[in-house]
């Protein structure tokens, strides 16, 4: 099989919602900074965690030799059997965030990978602390310490709680809360999960849940930020830690109860960011580090390969080998619609595309081989006639000059020259008369020895029998299939001489 090979180039193609890597900003791992801390805890750990009890934070407050309180929205007690008789833990509906206090003097904020912040100013860190035992031992429905049980009657005063520049607090009465100011004067917003991606500048942590809202916006003041810890809020001069989700704030039941907060962290650290584009040519994105709009990675590469087949005939596979780069791809892309269509993306693409000679699919024969057999017929028929006559007439030598072999007649030519020859010995045998008898008798003698013979009436042919094959035909259409693919110019002659598009030929060897 011959093999053509085409380089195209999709430099110009426009790769549509991508993200494409900015910066690699630093962002701390909080764990083994939070197991150090809890391990030399002397007072008390406070943690509250919005998604629950895991194996990992149950190791290590299984380290904790100081009181340990814990708040999660369910309390599942299969999680909690090594922990028996060493927590306090409440089940608080609603709880946000997922943060630990220690000793009154660290604030570590978290996500389920430890990616955080650890705060260490005091006041910011009592405050959270005074909100923590607020949410302990006001809004505590379930506990466990060595079984789940209703929360003991304990009453405990919590003093009131007042933020500050560094901790503001999501309540008021009759006026915007903090929290609220917070968000709409913020210059940059970063969301957990859904975000509202088209005001303003927006970091999101998960592409795939905001996949669709990426391909209708077109806010390019997006970044993706795939280690972003939680919700966060800059304000153009300093970033808050928000312990909830910023998109659903407006619908949270705790919202405006003094429940929900956000504390300043210094700068805006989110890890590995990338940039959001409408579109960006394969040429800009070649060899960087992109990513679709629900962020999965994309590969885009300077030069790659693809392998494709196509089915032709001789005659189209000689054309396609003599054709310059532009006519062959142009000629292809018309030919076989979806034949560069590719999953990869490359500048360049170079196509090793493996010809295959079509198959025979016609079964009969053109109607050129029942042409020829009809007058080969009519001219063994006529000459046998013209045997006949000239027997009767003493006349075979003078008829053997136009003896024929209709069996043997395979063109146009050889055709007309066996009926010109058949005519020649029916005229002969038509005009004869015999010279030898008396001149007294002739008149009888002619009677009895005077034959007609009709001549033939040649009829038109299209074509000789073709030479190089064996043709077949379904109306309009023909299969020719060559005894070797070395005939094909020779094929493609015979078919011109007889008035046949090459176009309505396929040319083929079995």
């Amino acid at each position: 099989m011959k093999t053509l090979k085409l380089k195209k180039s999709f430099k110009d193609v426009l790769m549509r919602n991508v993200f494409v890597a900015e910066s690699n900003g630093k962002l701390t791992n909080t764990e083994s900074a939070l197991r150090e801390a809890f391990t030399c805890a002397k007072e008390k750990v406070c943690i509250v965690l919005e998604n629950g009890m895991t194996n990992v934070i149950a190791q290590m407050l299984c380290e904790v030799k100081a009181r340990k309180y814990v708040i999660v929205p369910k309390i599942e007690e299969a999680s909690y059997q090594k922990l028996k008789n060493e927590i306090i833990a409440r089940e608080v509906d609603g709880i946000k965030g997922n943060y630990a206090i220690v000793d009154g003097k660290k604030l570590f904020f978290f996500d389920e990978k430890f990616n955080g912040y650890i705060v260490k100013d005091d006041k910011t860190v009592e405050i959270i602390q005074q909100i923590f035992l607020k949410e302990f031992w006001e809004n505590g429905q379930e506990e466990f310490i060595d079984r789940k049980r209703p929360c003991a009657e304990v009453t405990f005063d919590v003093p009131p709680i007042y933020g500050n520049d560094s901790v503001l607090l999501d309540e008021a009465f009759g006026d915007a809360t903090d929290v609220e100011k917070l968000i709409s004067r913020a210059k940059v917003i970063a969301y957990t999960k859904k975000a509202n991606i088209d005001v303003g500048k927006v970091i999101i942590k998960n592409a795939q849940v905001n996949a669709d809202s990426l391909k209708r916006t077109a806010n390019e003041n997006i970044l993706l930020a795939k280690d972003l810890p939680c919700s966060l809020a800059f304000d153009g001069m300093d970033t808050y830690i928000l312990n909830f989700d910023i998109e659903k704030y407006r619908t949270l039941p705790e919202s405006g109860r003094g429940r929900l907060f956000a504390v300043k962290c210094g700068e805006l650290a989110v890890g590995k960011a990338y940039k959001f584009f409408k579109h960006k040519t394969i040429a800009e994105l070649a060899n960087a580090d992109v990513l679709s709009c629900d962020g999965n990675a994309l590969t885009v590469l300077e030069d790659a390969e693809e392998q494709r087949k196509i089915t032709t005939d001789l005659r189209m596979a000689a054309e396609y080998e003599k054709m310059d780069a532009e006519t062959l791809e142009t000629r292809l892309e018309d030919k076989y619609l979806d034949i560069f269509k590719t999953e990869k993306n490359a500048v360049c693409i170079t196509y090793d595309i493996e010809i295959e000679i079509a198959k025979r699919s016609m079964v009969g024969p053109a109607e050129i081989y029942s042409e020829f057999d009809k007058v080969r017929a009519v001219l063994n028929k006529k000459w046998n006639e013209v045997l006949s006559s000239a027997k009767q007439l003493k006349l075979e030598k003078k008829i053997e000059k136009y003896a024929i072999n209709a069996d043997g007649i395979f063109t146009r030519e050889a055709y007309i020259n066996a009926v010109t020859a058949v005519n020649e010995a029916v005229k002969l045998i038509n005009n004869h008369g015999d010279e030898d008898v008396d001149e007294a008798l002739s008149e009888v003698t002619a009677k009895k020895k005077k034959v007609s013979v009709q001549p033939i009436t040649a009829l038109t042919l299209k074509m000789d029998i073709p030479v190089n094959g064996k043709l077949y035909q379904n109306k309009d259409k023909y299969e020719y299939v060559l005894t070797s693919a070395e005939k094909l110019s020779s094929a493609m002659q015979e078919m011109k001489a007889a008035g046949i598009e090459n176009t309505n030929v396929l040319y083929i060897t079995e």
